[in-house]
């Protein structure tokens, strides 16, 4: 009798011993068939189940990079809500000195206006077309604004720009997102992209981490148009592709909070000359650069009720 007591305790020591192990053993298991399974899941159907669950355009989830396509994709399934902009702005240009192009007009469009242009001859004047140029173009630019809902308390915000017929000038452009002053930026948790393309018809992606200006109202990229590589190369300067994006989380930080503002602003230089630009996004989502006059800033607003 004694023996069988020693024997069942002896036993019950041993299973105290080994079941933490086993469960540790058993979670482990579970966390990499889970990981495994987010692995197993391809582009495509990430990219499917983004479009399924966000507000976002077609074109936006094909130019996110692979860790932001992860990103939105586990966050899926959290969204409580989502909505979007899109602003087209045109712009007109004196082309009579190719060389000193100067800016005529800057106004918003609709998207039907943009689809209209596509089937209109270039606009001839008095230049003709004897020199290559025609005295007036048009250049065009899509900015798209986007807001999620992730938790009562969280968020994530989005801005795209793309150009639907090449900016003449090409050089450090601002992207940017402020808030109103209910929510704020979450450090660390911010990323951009920029793709584009030269002469030889590669597309070219340059990832971005750390925002160039983390502030009180916002966070804001600089952006070159066209890096050292491709201003490099003779005939770079006739892409017809320049599209980027930036994104970040955001917290609640007042609970009167009933809805959020995202304010896009996509800052293009007007000028050939290297600009050091400062940036400043007080506290409401407002936008300001130094050398302002050497820019035209262009806004994207859009709202979700909280």
């Amino acid at each position: 009798m004694k023996d069988n007591i020693n024997s069942y305790w002896e036993m019950k020591i041993c299973m105290k011993k080994v079941f933490p192990i086993f469960l540790a053993f058993v979670l482990c298991l579970i966390l990499s068939t889970s990981a495994f399974a987010d692995i197993s899941v391809s582009d495509d159907k990430m990219k499917e189940i983004i479009l399924e669950k966000y507000s976002f355009s077609e074109d936006f989830v094909n130019d996110l990079s692979y860790e932001d396509l992860q990103k939105y994709y586990k966050n899926s399934y959290q969204i409580l809500n989502s909505t979007k902009t899109e602003t087209y702005i045109k712009f007109k240009y004196d082309m009579s000195e190719p060389k000193k192009p100067k800016e005529i007009s800057q106004t918003k469009a609709t998207k039907k206006e943009y689809e209209l242009s596509l089937n209109q001859p270039a606009i001839q004047t008095r230049c003709g077309i004897s020199s290559g140029y025609d005295c007036i173009q048009e250049g065009w630019v899509k900015l798209e604004t986007y807001i999620s809902k992730t938790s009562s308390d969280e968020g994530n915000v989005s801005a795209r720009f793309q150009w639907l017929k090449a900016p003449y000038f090409k050089e450090t452009d601002v992207l940017a997102i402020g808030l109103n002053s209910n929510f704020s930026p979450v450090p660390g948790t911010e990323s951009a992209s920029y793709t584009y393309e030269i002469w030889d018809g590669i597309l070219r992606t340059i990832s971005y981490g750390i925002a160039s200006k983390r502030d009180s109202g916002g966070y804001a990229y600089k952006i070159e148009l066209l890096d050292n590589l491709s201003a490099s190369f003779p005939f770079g300067r006739h892409s017809e592709i320049f599209r980027g994006y930036m994104q970040y989380d955001f917290i609640k930080i007042s609970e009167d909070a009933k809805a959020v503002d995202a304010f896009s602003h996509y800052a293009h230089q007007e000028t050939h000359k290297h600009l050091n630009v400062s940036i400043s996004m007080p506290v409401g989502g407002g936008f300001s650069l130094s050398n302002q006059t050497k820019f035209d800033i262009l806004t994207g607003h859009a709202q979700l009720k909280w």
